[in-house]
């Protein structure tokens, strides 16, 4: 697949920039309300929620604590062995850590995140995911905080991609 296949008719637009948008302004209001005075420390799963973070914690009018991990598990469209590329770096002792996921697939990266030993004395540890993709995730653990549920298609754009290309398209497309 290259940059000409992501936009032409293999791709269909699914979700617009402006829903996306006021989905995050919606799940911002969950999370203030969720956490009220405790501000949790946003950790960012790399590189796909780096877009949804950004917009997400552009909402708090406070400043917030973030940290980011780097993971890897796609070779194209296909999932693989989970490989730790860039820990994250702040104490989550006795604090509330809120992990950023661009979308929840199989549920594998939440398991490997909630029983690593990244968050040994967190607080709590919670999930908020712009994508959820509920038929296939077997996950021991929750999301709890979603944008968007989809169906099992393959996407991209707004952070997600297929081989690095599409992350910074506007728009989540879904493969036909």
């Amino acid at each position: 697949m290259n940059e000409v296949i992501l936009h032409n008719s293999l791709f269909g637009q699914s979700i617009g920039f402006q829903e996306i948008q006021n989905r995050v302004k919606m799940l911002h209001k969950d999370i203030k309300s969720f956490y009220k005075d405790e501000m949790p420390i946003f950790v960012v799963v790399m590189n796909g929620a780096l877009r949804f973070s950004d917009m997400l914690t552009g909402c708090f009018d406070e400043p917030v604590y973030l940290d980011y991990l780097q993971l890897a598990s796609y070779d194209g469209e296909k999932s693989g062995e989970l490989k730790v590329l860039m820990p994250p770096k702040l104490d989550f002792s006795g604090k509330h850590v809120l992990l950023l996921e661009d979308i929840v697939d199989t549920g594998k990266t939440l398991d490997y995140l909630h029983n690593s030993p990244f968050f040994e004395g967190a607080k709590s540890i919670k999930v908020a995911s712009l994508l959820l993709k509920p038929k296939k995730n077997k996950s021991a653990y929750p999301v709890d905080f979603f944008g968007f549920e989809i169906e099992n298609d393959f996407v991209v754009g707004f952070g997600l991609d297929y081989n690095q290309l599409g992350r910074n398209l506007n728009n989540i497309y879904s493969k036909k």
